[in-house]
């Protein structure tokens, strides 16, 4: 495992009308996401989870509070995600399996939120 590297990935939908999805595995690149991606540059939560981010790189908090931290950013701006089950660092055909997962349990997941009454977010 790489430095900075998660246990278990996060697959985020990052929105957008092509339903663009990022696998992160690592706390740098969770900090890369937030910087440069995310749709969402205001805020509580993605400020703390930059801040987050930065302090786990320094080693000043685990890399499980940065993965924690990306998650509630991610809730914040009504982004899904699935932490995946298994290791965050898998060979290529397992990789490819995993992302097909991903994307159909985000079809499941936006039928599910479309049609909360409450509008609350499943994840």
């Amino acid at each position: 495992m790489q430095a900075n590297g998660w246990n278990r990935a996060v697959t985020i939908e990052m929105g957008g009308e092509s339903r663009v999805v990022a696998r992160v595995a690592s706390t740098r690149e969770a900090a890369y996401l937030l910087l440069q991606d995310w749709p969402k540059k205001s805020g509580y939560y993605y400020h703390r989870a930059i801040v987050g981010c930065t302090m786990a790189l320094k080693g000043k908090l685990t890399d499980e509070d940065a993965r924690f931290y990306l998650t509630d950013a991610a809730t914040d701006a009504l982004m899904p995600y699935v932490i995946s089950l298994g290791p965050a660092y898998l060979d290529a055909f397992d990789a490819e399996i995993a992302e097909v997962c991903d994307q159909n349990v985000f079809k499941d997941q936006h039928y599910i939120y479309d049609n909360h009454a409450a509008g609350g977010l499943i994840v």
